[in-house]
């Protein structure tokens, strides 16, 4: 996964999040790909992303 891909927490994820940057070997980036107040931007391990299927 790269920036710009989207992404869920978990095989069957509700939740939709847009990749920032690489946070290192383990990690990504992400940021929820919704509009909201207080939206920000949190690492998350790779093993627990998976690609997003609309």
């Amino acid at each position: 996964m790269k920036p710009g891909d989207t992404v869920t927490i978990g095989e069957h994820g509700a939740s939709v999040f847009k990749v920032v940057a690489d946070g290192g070997p383990d990690h990504l980036i992400i940021e929820s790909v919704e509009d909201a107040p207080g939206k920000y931007q949190f690492p998350s391990r790779r093993d627990g992303l998976f690609p997003h299927q609309p």
